[in-house]
C-alpha cells in the first residue's frame, strides 16, 4: 500500500490516478472540440436544408440515314451513337461523332427542395445555392408560413424564379394539410428536437387540428382558402410572381407533377 514520507499508510484509493484520468479526458475533449450546449445564444444563423436535383440532358433524335450516309454499319455502333458516344468506322479509321447523326439534345430539368426555419437562412441560401434558372422547373417549399411571408424569403424566391419555375407550398400549417404523411420521419425529427433543439429545430406555431376541416380534397386549391389567417397578402403578390406559379396541393400523400406540366 502507498505510504507518505512519515511511513503512514495513505487511504486515497487511487485518488491521484483518478484525477490524472479526469484531466486527460478533459484535455482530449478540448482537443476534439467537444463543448457543452449553452442554450439558444448564437451570433450566426443556422444553415438551412436544401436539395438540388438535376436530371441529365436528354439525347437528341437519332437519324439512321445520316449514319448510313457516313458508312456506319447497322448494329451496335448505332446504339453507341444514340447514347452520345463517338465511334470509329471499322476498316476506315474515321471517327463519327453523335452531333453528326443526332439532333440537338434537351436540357434535363432541375428541382429545388428547401426548408428555412429562420428568415436569415434564406439570405444565406441565396448566396450559396447555384441553380440554372433555364432548367429550374419546380421549387418545393417546406418552409413554415411565417418565414414564407418574410422579406428575406421573398428576395430568395425572386432570385430562383425562372421562366419555367413553379413554386409548390409543401408546408401548409394552418390549412387542411396539417399532418405530415411521413410518420417515421416526423417521429425521428421530434426525437432529435427534444435532444438538441438548436441543431434540430421544429416548425413553430402549428394550427391545432381541431380548428381545421376534417375532409381533405385531392385537388389544388386557391391560395386565399389555404393561407394562414394571420396573413392576408397572397404569396404570389409578395413574391412578385403569377398566381399560377404558386401551387397549393391539398393532399401531400400523392402528388402528381404531370398535372402541373404545361
Amino acid at each position: 500500500m502507498p505510504t507518505d514520507a512519515g511511513g503512514q499508510v495513505r487511504t486515497d484509493f487511487g485518488g491521484e490516478k483518478d484525477e490524472d484520468e479526469r484531466r486527460s479526458t478533459e484535455k482530449k475533449a478540448g482537443h476534439l472540440g467537444v463543448s457543452k450546449w449553452q442554450g439558444e445564444q448564437r451570433d450566426q444563423p443556422r444553415d438551412c436544408v436544401a436539395y438540388v436535383l438535376s436530371w441529365p440532358q436528354i439525347p437528341g433524335r437519332f437519324f439512321p440515314d445520316k449514319a448510313k450516309a457516313l458508312r456506319v454499319p447497322v448494329g451496335p455502333l448505332f446504339g453507341r451513337l444514340k447514347n452520345g458516344e463517338s465511334i470509329e468506322v471499322p476498316g476506315e479509321g474515321r471517327i463519327v461523332t453523335p452531333d453528326q447523326v443526332c439532333g440537338p439534345g434537351t436540357p434535363g430539368q432541375m428541382v429545388l427542395v428547401i426548408e428555412c426555419v429562420e428568415p436569415q437562412q434564406a439570405t444565406l441560401a441565396l448566396e450559396r445555392l447555384k441553380v440554372d434558372l433555364d432548367r429550374l422547373t419546380f421549387v418545393f417549399h417546406m418552409t413554415p408560413p411565417s418565414i414564407l411571408h418574410s422579406e428575406e424569403y421573398a428576395r430568395f424566391v425572386k432570385a430562383v424564379t425562372g421562366s419555367l419555375t413553379r413554386h409548390v407550398i409543401v408546408n401548409q400549417s394552418g390549412s387542411p394539410v396539417d399532418v405530415s404523411p411521413f410518420v417515421h420521419a416526423s417521429k425521428l425529427r421530434r426525437f432529435l428536437h427534444d435532444l438538441i433543439p438548436p441543431v434540430f429545430p421544429f416548425p413553430s406555431s402549428p394550427v391545432p387540428l381541431s380548428s381545421t376541416p376534417s375532409a381533405v380534397s385531392g385537388t389544388l386549391s386557391h391560395p386565399s382558402s389555404l393561407s394562414s389567417p394571420r396573413v392576408t397578402q397572397p404569396l404570389s403578390d409578395l413574391w412578385g410572381v403569377e398566381d399560377a406559379r404558386v401551387v397549393y396541393p391539398r393532399s401531400l400523400v400523392k402528388f402528381d407533377l404531370s398535372t402541373l406540366e404545361k
